[in-house]
């Protein structure tokens, strides 16, 4: 397993980490198998991030499996993707 994480600064001092994690193939590569994008925001004071997770499916291609937002306390307020049928709001 190899993950990637790169940070950046996006426009009005957002900040924005996407996190990749890939698997090996059968031919010793790598295969994405999971993207976690979040944005953090800062407003007078207030904090919050929106969170993005995407998962390889069965036929090979990347899907969102759930979106939200996270508070300051770590509590998430998900919506779930219905085709994934799974409970895809993880602490990272």
């Amino acid at each position: 397993m190899r993950i990637d994480e790169q940070q950046k600064r996006g426009l009005n001092g957002e900040l924005e980490l996407m996190k990749t994690t890939s698997l090996r193939d059968a031919n010793g590569g790598w295969d994405v198998y999971e993207v976690g994008e979040w944005t953090t925001k800062e407003d007078d004071g207030n904090r919050s991030t929106e969170e993005r997770i995407s998962r390889r499916d069965f036929e090979g291609n990347i899907s969102p499996v759930s979106e939200g937002n996270i508070s300051p306390s770590g509590s998430r307020d998900c919506n779930e993707s219905q085709s994934a049928g799974m409970n895809a709001c993880h602490l990272y």
